[in-house]
């Protein structure tokens, strides 16, 4: 069980990394453009 947790929870943050840097790249265009 923690095992199988411990690979949900890194995989949650993976996603949240991922998202944060799509973010920040989609707020650096938005820059660039204006």
């Amino acid at each position: 069980m923690n095992a199988c947790f411990g690979k949900q929870k890194t995989s949650v943050e993976i996603a949240l990394a991922v998202m944060v840097d799509i973010v920040r790249v989609s707020n650096g265009v938005v820059r660039d453009q204006l």
